[in-house]
């Protein structure tokens, strides 16, 4: 999240030459990234969406409490839908693909109908895309990485794509340094929306 606060920071400031104070995270998990956002300036302030109870209650047993008393009354964290009005914010935004949830072009349009009554008049919405030819074919991405002392592999792997409707399965594994793999650990169930549909 630092990283990913650092780049959208810095892309806002060249698009509309001020720096973002009030956040609005969308489908947020754990809302890791907001609770990094409040910690950047004592003026920041986060909202943070999701419907899902269990990564919220990771998140307020793990990244609320590491916040002073003061970055904690920054952060509003809502079991809300991401279709819901919020009071206006300068800088929204849906990472890690979140919104190929939403698969039909009815539903996504009316979220962006939603974000953009949700944003203030110089305010920017951001998300990242998934796309290119290499998201239609069957890949299994491997990243090594260190977890702590331990190393593991981390597993991308494309389960199914129909390239009629654009629904897309997903799912990370992961292998430890014992050589055991876990598989499934998460999956996701999208429809890839390319770059062209997002514009129109």
């Amino acid at each position: 999240p630092k990283q990913d606060l650092k780049v959208i920071t810095k892309i806002f400031k060249e698009v509309r030459n001020f720096e973002p104070r009030s956040l609005r995270e969308d489908f947020c998990g754990t809302f890791f990234a907001s609770a990094e956002w409040v910690k950047r300036h004592p003026k920041n302030t986060a909202l943070a969406l999701d419907l899902d109870p269990e990564p919220l209650a990771y998140g307020e047993s793990v990244h609320f409490p590491k916040l002073k008393k003061n970055q904690q009354k920054r952060l509003k964290v809502l079991k809300q839908n991401v279709l819901s009005k919020t009071s206006p914010v300068d800088l929204l935004f849906a990472l890690n693909f979140s919104y190929n949830c939403l698969k039909s072009r009815s539903l996504l349009l009316k979220y962006f109908k939603n974000v953009y009554q949700s944003l203030n008049s110089r305010g920017v919405f951001m998300i990242d895309l998934m796309g290119g030819w290499e998201v239609m074919r069957p890949i299994v991405d491997r990243h090594e990485t260190d977890w702590g002392k331990r190393k593991y592999t981390y597993i991308w792997r494309q389960k199914n794509f129909d390239p009629i409707s654009h629904d897309a399965q997903f799912a990370s594994d992961f292998k430890g340094p014992d050589g055991r793999k876990q598989k499934d650990v998460f999956t996701y169930d999208w429809r890839i929306w390319m770059l062209p549909e997002l514009r129109d």
